[in-house]
């Protein structure tokens, strides 16, 4: 299954974009446009870390479980990103 995950700093700047009362949407996904599996963050996180890579990876379906970037793309300020936070982490 797919995952979104948002790095905390990224998403702080919105809420000064809503407080100062500049929102252009009533609702806004806070996702990266980029769409991983589980098991891929895993990896990478592993990888970045210099840790165990073995992992199970046990399917259960094909649903994900993602959101859409569109809207909050339309905000225009530097997002640190899904892997640069796994990195931070």
């Amino acid at each position: 299954r797919q995952f979104d995950f948002v790095y905390l700093e990224d998403v702080l700047p919105m809420f000064d974009i809503a407080i100062e009362g500049n929102l252009r949407h009533k609702c806004v996904n806070l996702v990266y446009p980029e769409k991983y599996y589980m098991s891929e963050l895993v990896k990478y996180f592993c990888e970045v870390h210099n840790l165990d890579r073995e992992v199970i990876v046990k399917s259960v379906g094909d649903k994900n479980y993602t959101g859409a970037w569109n809207r909050w793309a339309d905000y225009d300020y530097p997002r640190i990103g899904l892997k640069e936070a796994l990195k931070r982490y």
